[in-house]
């Protein structure tokens, strides 16, 4: 797995961990920076 589907992985088991709702998680790369995530 690369580093930005664990970043993905680790903002969907945040928002478990915090009763955000399902297990939701995505991170916007633009010329291999994460810029944005949710």
């Amino acid at each position: 797995m690369d580093k930005f589907m664990k970043e993905a992985v680790e903002e969907a088991l945040k928002g478990v961990r915090e009763n955000h709702g399902g297990p939701f998680g995505a991170v916007i790369v633009k010329n291999g920076e994460i810029i944005s995530k949710a």
